[in-house]
């Protein structure tokens, strides 16, 4: 029976991830106002993108099951199971703090169902053991599949509930920073029956305003066409903050109450796009309007000394934001405190930088051959640089590293120690630049910008003027792993963040794949069989994929 949900739920979420989601949210009254995470899709929508491609599920089905034993249920029979395969569907997290601190997980499957009763007959029928116990309660039907799951249902709704029970940490009374001591504990118990029943129930009878559908962020996430939704919350994480009670920090709790995300994600022919906004608390927007910060200086990846760059990242932020954030938290005293023995404050630490920061890499070779001159090389070149603000406060920060050892002054350049080098690293830091890199050489060329990168033009356009920047070469890093298993579909990603712009933070996201021609969705999709091959042929069992996503919890 296990085998069966995890097939079960293994398709549901694959067709949900690829699908397109309605104006309807009605099934939002089962989620929780500070559910930490939803995903809200419907698959009618999917036919139009994957006819175009000539792709249809049935054939899919089909050769998933030639390829992979686990896949024994025939697809006719999970289209005629009683689900609303076209209707709504979504997957939402849910944290609660239980006893001791503890804190649950819970992750839930929600869909829509046109015939109880087919749905009733379906679990009967892969019942083989005739184990499972058909219960009921006022609101809902329900059978306990397992430890730490119930599928429940009614007339018109579908809810699978999975629970997980994460280890706690308790902190004794502190007489100081010093002092700081922590005891974890890890749970030696599921949930019990009662509490996983009971969080059913409440899912299934709570009103409206206790559902997220009374947060305006995320009925408006929906006015958008778009092909799959996803929806995020701090609100959840609040009362984990009851499992710190001797390090409880002012105004902590206003700064993360009521903070949302909500994302859109479009498959378009060629790419997969992205848009995200974040709407902040007004405590936290008040920081980001004082502290308003500058766009990314792309010159620094732009004369990057190398023709095979695999990949940047590019921030651009007023460092003294984090003079405020820790002013609003009410512990910048007790922060200058601790760092006065050292002998600067919090406000050294953060002018000593401008707020311009770039990692790049390069030259990607993970053969496991890769050596020059008998000497084996790194598997890709890297540099980070950070540019300095005010160097008088660098200089009292080095002083106290300078004493540790960690690296040496020569005149006014640092560089680091004999430990730095036998890390394999280069470190040097002057008036302008603290920059750390694979070796002295990368370093001098990238001083000197004798050199330009491979970087193209139309990346480049599309990064500026922006606060954050990343790009990656997928192509390049696929080829340098050498894997053959099967075709690379994608060519590359570009990330984009915007700064505050009065209510909301806005990002982007590109992934392009290397067939412009055809929508991306059709080429992921095709890709599947291909997959399944490769993991069957690497005896990558079904196990190994719980072990890596919440079906763990199932």
């Amino acid at each position: 029976m296990r085998k069966f949900l995890q097939t079960c739920i293994v398709l549901l979420i694959t067709v949900t991830f690829f699908a397109s989601c309605s104006n309807s949210i009605k099934e939002a009254k089962f989620i929780p106002k500070d559910a930490t995470f939803v995903l809200a899709a419907q698959p009618a929508s999917l036919n139009e993108k994957l006819d175009k491609a000539n792709i249809k599920l049935d054939t899919l089905y089909k050769e998933l099951a030639s390829k992979d034993s686990s896949f024994n249920l025939k697809f006719e029979e999970l289209k005629d199971c009683g689900i609303d395969w076209l209707g709504n569907i979504y997957i939402y997290m849910h944290t609660k703090t239980g006893v001791n601190n503890s804190s649950v997980l819970y992750v839930n499957f929600l869909a829509n169902i046109k015939d109880s009763s087919k749905v009733v007959a379906f679990v009967k029928k892969q019942d083989k053991q005739h184990t499972l116990v058909f219960k009921t309660a006022k609101e809902f039907s329900y059978i306990k599949m397992g430890n730490d799951c119930i599928l429940s249902w009614n007339d018109k709704y579908l809810l699978v509930t999975a629970s997980h029970k994460n280890g706690y940490t308790v902190y004794p009374p502190l007489s100081g920073l010093d002092s700081v001591k922590k005891v974890q504990f890890t749970p030696t118990d599921d949930v019990t029956d009662a509490d996983l029943l009971q969080q059913v129930t409440t899912y299934y009878t709570q009103k409206e305003s206790e559902s997220i559908a009374s947060v305006k962020q995320f009925s408006n996430m929906f006015k958008e066409k778009a092909d799959a939704y996803m929806f995020g919350s701090s609100n959840g994480y609040l009362s984990s903050l009851n499992s710190l009670p001797y390090l409880q920090v002012p105004k902590v709790q206003e700064l993360l109450a009521d903070n949302y995300s909500t994302s859109t994600i479009n498959f378009a022919d060629g790419q997969i796009e992205m848009k995200g906004d974040s709407y902040l608390n007004a405590t936290v927007s008040a920081l980001l309007k004082k502290y308003a910060g500058p766009t990314i200086n792309t010159s620094l990846i732009e004369n990057y000394p190398s023709q095979h760059v695999n990949g940047f990242m590019l921030f651009a932020f007023n460092p003294q934001i984090f003079t405020g954030l820790l002013k609003e938290m009410g512990v910048e005293p007790i922060a200058d405190s601790y760092l006065d023995k050292m002998g600067f404050t919090t406000s050294d630490v953060f002018k000593c930088f401008k707020g311009d920061i770039a990692v790049t890499v390069s030259d990607a070779n993970f053969a496991k051959d890769s050596l020059v001159n008998g000497k084996k090389q790194p598997a890709a070149q890297f540099l980070f640089d950070a540019t300095i603000g005010d160097k008088p406060s660098l200089d009292k920060i080095m002083s106290k590293v300078v004493e540790s050892g960690f690296v040496v002054k020569e005149g006014n350049v640092y560089k680091g120690g004999e430990f730095i080098k036998t890390l394999g690293m280069f470190v040097q830091i002057d008036d302008k630049h603290f920059v750390v890199a694979t070796d002295s050489l990368l370093y001098a060329k990238y001083l000197a910008q004798s050199g330009k990168s491979n970087i193209s033009s139309d990346v480049v356009s599309k990064i500026k003027g922006k606060s954050t920047g990343m790009y990656v070469n997928i192509e390049s890093l696929l080829a340098a792993a050498n894997s053959k298993d099967f075709k690379n579909p994608f060519k590359d990603a570009i990330i984009t963040g915007d700064n505050f712009d009065g209510s909301k933070l806005h990002s982007e996201a590109i992934i392009r794949l290397k067939d412009e021609k055809q929508n991306s969705l059709a080429t992921l999709l095709k890709m599947i069989p291909e997959f399944a091959d490769v993991a069957r042929k690497k005896n990558v069992t079904a196990e190994d994929v719980k072990s890596l996503s919440f079906l763990k919890f199932l």
